[in-house]
């Protein structure tokens, strides 16, 4: 196992991404980003991490591709790039604050574009153009919430063709919802719909396959739940 006793800083891990022999991951407690390489399941081995603390701010959610390490800083409300060749010492690239990053909090990449949710009220869909990592470039942002976009709360989100699927709650029913937003256009991304669930209902993770949106939830009742998006623009629980 990888631990603190192997000098990884993995105090409230929040998030990994895997490409290839390595994972990362991100530490929200320790502002800090490992590198382990996990080509050999049962004997996990730290290669690298970093604790720029500037740039790592309560490091709450990241994504990879290619040589490039994308980190999305929940305190710090900015998106930091690592440059991740030398897998033994991840270097700062860059940094961006533009767009929605108020408590910047989970991240994915689909080719060229990052797209980026934050978990502050009113909360938001923020695209990034990183054909070009070192000068990252926002395009556009839509609300993470398409009946009330003052009072929407993103937890979590995926990419899958010309949609993005966001969940989380309302903050002003205290609702749980999952939010259909169209990216076909990055620089003008639009809510098409918006599945609303019962109060004290938290929906806090989404995974989608083919033409199924796979929710977890904060209630042991109903912890998961299975939406039909085969109409996007109307998905059926």
């Amino acid at each position: 196992a990888v631990n603190t006793s192997t000098g990884a800083y993995l105090n409230r891990a929040y998030d990994v991404a895997v490409q290839g022999q390595y994972a990362y991951v991100v530490a929200y407690n320790n502002d800090a980003l490992n590198i382990i390489d996990v080509s050999n399941p049962t004997a996990l081995k730290l290669v690298g991490s970093t604790t720029t603390n500037q740039y790592l701010n309560d490091a709450s959610g990241v994504a990879v591709a290619g040589n490039y390490v994308y980190v999305a800083n929940d305190t710090g409300n900015n998106i930091s790039v690592w440059d991740v060749a030398n897998p033994a010492s991840p270097r700062f690239v860059t940094s961006t604050t533009q767009g929605q990053l108020t408590r910047a909090y989970v991240l994915e990449v689909k080719g060229n574009y990052l797209y980026a949710v934050n978990v502050a009220t009113g909360g938001s869909l923020s695209i990034y153009d990183i054909s070009d990592p070192t000068q990252i470039r926002f395009t556009g942002s839509a609300p993470t919430s398409k009946n009330q976009p003052s009072w929407g709360i993103g937890y979590d989100l995926a990419v899958s063709g010309r949609y993005a699927y966001i969940v989380g709650n309302n903050s002003f029913t205290n609702a749980g919802m999952l939010t259909v937003i169209d990216i076909s256009d990055p620089n003008r991304p639009s809510a098409v719909a918006e599945a609303e669930g019962t109060s004290s209902l938290i929906v806090l993770s989404i995974a989608v396959q083919g033409k199924y949106a796979y929710l977890g939830t904060n209630v042991n009742t109903s912890g998961f739940k299975i939406f039909d998006i085969s109409n996007p623009g109307s998905p059926t629980l």
